[in-house]
């Protein structure tokens, strides 16, 4: 690796799965084969730490965490999912720390359900955020119907981005 950046890319894990699936049930009401939100969201926690303590053998200065303290950690997890009202709230909030290191995927799930909530105004910001990836040259210089865009703006976001966050 060696700094280069080409180590592995978490792109799509069966957490992730999983944390699409609770969305899909608590968002949409899609109904969800054989379990329920609980029980994928703890399943989700568990195969999370499982990965992260894989790496512990690689790395000399790393720590495992304990079953005691991951059972822990997941129980108080379960336990505010089981009393709150914002269900998708909790679930999303633990996905960002789910997903580090991919940060395609929390970002667009921030733009999706506007969760988590309550993210801190950065102290310096060169600008907003990107609402929309620009269109490949290829395409611009090929197609004269290719619409023409501003990437940050809110009146061109993807259909999909519901929060067109902006500073």
């Amino acid at each position: 690796n060696q700094g280069r950046g080409d180590g592995i890319f978490p792109m799509i894990t069966s957490w992730m799965v999983k944390l699409y699936m609770i969305e899909a049930n608590l968002a949409l009401g899609v109904p969800l084969p054989g379990t329920d939100a609980r029980t994928l969201f703890q399943e989700a926690m568990e195969e999370q730490f499982a990965k992260v303590n894989s790496f512990v053998d690689k790395d000399p200065d790393a720590v495992a965490i304990t079953n005691a303290r991951r059972d822990a950690y997941i129980n108080d997890q379960l336990s505010k999912y089981d009393g709150a009202t914002d269900k998708l709230g909790i679930v999303l909030k633990q996905a960002w720390f789910m997903n580090f290191g991919n940060g395609f995927e929390v970002y667009n799930t921030f733009r999706r359900t506007g969760y988590p909530k309550g993210l801190q105004t950065p102290m310096q910001r060169p600008r907003q955020f990107a609402l929309r990836f620009p269109y490949a040259q290829d395409e611009i210089n090929l197609n004269p119907n290719t619409p023409n865009v501003v990437y940050d703006s809110p009146t061109d976001a993807v259909f999909w981005d519901v929060l067109k966050f902006q500073f």
